[in-house]
């Protein structure tokens, strides 16, 4: 017997018409939240009481491909910074979860000069100094030491003027991509 399950895409960001058509795509009916199965949340989308949602966003192999499509866009705002060339930067990146290490990674083809602070046990007074930093903690390890340095803020903490603010990067570089992967993993979490 093959079941059918009923969709419904919360929010309203630049992936909602490609997560509906790839939800389609993929066997899924969409529908609206009263009358779904399922609900699949997009950042800062509310949920209706009662609603069941899908939790794609801890699903490990999500969270490594979303890194990717996340790096493009902090690499596209990193470049596009306008101070200095991402190639000629000292560059620092806070944390070491998936989104830190694929920075790394290619962040490595720009420049050699990347060095990446983890939460526990460094200290962050002792950081050498840099044009950019990517921010990729939730939580504020800088206390404002570094001014005149460009931030890219993946993960909502800083503000001021020499700070990027960068959520949801999938949604606003590649909303076709993130929308495909976000499917995708639906379909695994609840087959």
């Amino acid at each position: 017997m093959i079941v059918i399950y009923s969709v419904a895409v919360l929010g309203n960001d630049a992936r909602k018409e490609y997560l509906e058509k790839e939800l389609i795509r993929l066997g899924f009916t969409v529908t609206e939240p009263q009358s779904c199965d399922y609900a699949v949340r997009l950042p800062r989308a509310a949920v209706p009481e009662g609603i069941k949602t899908v939790d794609y966003l801890s699903n490990e192999q999500f969270k490594k491909k979303n890194a990717v499509l996340t790096v493009e866009g902090a690499l596209a705002l990193a470049i596009g910074q306008g101070k200095k060339a991402l190639c000629r930067s000292r560059v620092a990146i806070l944390g070491d979860g998936a989104l830190a290490k694929e920075l790394y990674a290619k962040l490595l083809l720009f420049t050699k000069e990347v060095r990446v602070y983890a939460r526990k046990g460094v200290a962050f007074n002792k950081m050498v100094p840099c044009d950019i930093i990517f921010n990729t903690v939730p939580v504020d390890l800088l206390s404002g030491k570094f001014d005149n340095t460009v931030i890219i803020d993946l993960a909502g903490v800083y503000s001021g003027e020499n700070v990027i603010k960068a959520p949801s990067l999938p949604a606003k570089y590649c909303p076709e991509s993130s929308a495909e992967l976000i499917a995708k993993t639906v379909a695994e979490v609840i087959k």
